[in-house]
């Protein structure tokens, strides 16, 4: 529970608190106070974590003037988390000189914005207003910070936290983690279910011409057709791509429930290839629903920018699950 001092935090700073007090280091969040000075934490007795630096404090932050900037690890950290500098967010001019962290009998301070630098990182901020988009106005990995700087494979925010645990013991010897319990999840994004199911006559002809002109196999081209054929009659299992039985198979072999992401409206030319309302699709949804694993949405092409596609294909995935009998 985040407990709090004289003053309301900003929304952006409990976020992060929660996050690194709660999902990564497992443990009971300290009492946190604020001040000209910037932030206090501490768990009593007399002793205090401060943080003097926090852009989050402000909740009309300006995060256009600050920026990520590589920071030497001294040897003390360097034990913690094995790396020789970190990136952490900084006034555009500051010069970063203070060590991570100073000790000084009860009171540690870290010399730089954990939560502000946490916080930029995991909302991937960096994207926010950037002109280096690729065709598909997506942000490219290569135009990053971590990636330009050496650290993209790096967990830093799960560092800043360790950083911060490192403190938090040295303080409070007794203060513990609870141990985490994992779970392995096995998801399928659903772009194309069958090969020829939704697939035109026209389509069909032309992959059958391209088995027997083009690969010169006669028999590849007569078994696509017979295949072709049951399909259309019902028997979507026959179909050449048609692998949901196997892979809940596996799944089910190593304790795992699979879940599948379906595209409820394929009407745009990027999106997939499928009526989700067709009776072979609903008898597929129904089918992996009966097997106990998970349906789920998978947006179209446009939806990134479109919160009402995204609510209206949200609705329809809802309805036609819901015609079948599953939540």
């Amino acid at each position: 529970m985040l407990v709090l001092i004289d003053n309301v935090l900003p929304e952006e700073l409990k976020y992060i608190i929660n996050i690194i007090f709660s999902e990564i280091l497992n443990t009971e969040t300290p009492v946190i106070s604020k001040s000209v000075s910037g932030l206090m934490l501490s768990y009593g007795e007399n002793s205090e974590i401060r943080i003097p630096q926090c852009v989050l404090l402000d909740s009309s932050a300006d995060f256009s003037l600050c920026c990520l900037k590589m920071k030497s690890i001294n040897d003390e950290i360097n034990k913690i988390i094995k790396e020789e500098k970190l990136p952490v967010l900084v006034k555009v001019d500051s010069q970063c000189e203070e060590p991570l962290i100073s000790v000084d009998e009860n009171v540690i301070t870290i010399n730089f914005d954990l939560f502000g630098s946490a916080f930029y990182i995991l909302t991937r901020m960096e994207e926010m207003g950037s002109n280096l988009l690729d065709e598909h106005c997506r942000f490219p990995a290569s135009a990053s910070h971590a990636y330009n700087n050496g650290y993209l494979h790096r967990p830093v925010v799960d560092e800043y936290a360790e950083i911060l645990w490192y403190c938090i013991k040295l303080l409070w010897p007794n203060i513990e983690r609870k141990p985490k319990s994992f779970e392995m999840k096995l998801t399928h994004d659903v772009d194309e279910p069958f090969e020829a199911l939704f697939r035109p006559t026209w389509k069909m002809i032309r992959s059958f011409g391209s088995d027997i002109i083009r690969k010169k196999d006669i028999k590849r081209a007569f078994n696509r057709s017979y295949l072709w054929g049951k399909v259309k009659c019902g028997d979507w299992k026959c179909d050449r791509v048609y692998t949901f039985d196997r892979i809940m198979d596996l799944g089910e072999s190593v304790g795992c429930k699979d879940a599948f992401y379906f595209i409820p409206d394929c009407t745009g030319d990027m999106s997939g290839d499928y009526r989700l309302d067709h009776p072979g699709m609903r008898a597929l949804l129904k089918r992996i629903h009966e097997r106990g694993h998970e349906i789920g949405y998978h947006g179209s092409y446009e939806t990134y920018l479109d919160p009402a596609k995204t609510k209206n294909e949200v609705m329809k995935l809802k309805e036609i699950a819901a015609k079948e009998g599953i939540h």
